[in-house]
């Protein structure tokens, strides 16, 4: 790690500013979102809608896509990865 990271690094620490990990990819949802999702599909999962994982894929596509979330989602197939 280069000296002067190291240094930003325990400065921002011994100012209060705590550490902070970026690793990874940005996330797409916040917990709210993703808490709100989970409780549409559970609450469809409840009335027999009988949910596969490309419909759960479309889902989230179409929930960032009516909430206005930037999102790195295929348009094309308009769902989300996999993961």
């Amino acid at each position: 790690m280069p000296r002067q990271t190291l240094a930003r690094h325990l400065k921002e620490a011994r100012a209060g500013l705590g550490v902070r990990k970026a690793l990874g990819r940005p996330r797409t949802l916040t917990d709210d979102e993703e808490e709100e999702l989970v409780s549409l599909i559970l609450d469809m999962e409840n009335r027999m809608f009988g949910l596969t994982l490309m419909d759960v894929r479309r889902m989230a596509y179409q929930y960032c896509e009516v909430n206005h979330t930037r999102h790195p989602f295929n348009k094309q197939s308009a769902c989300d990865g996999e993961d």
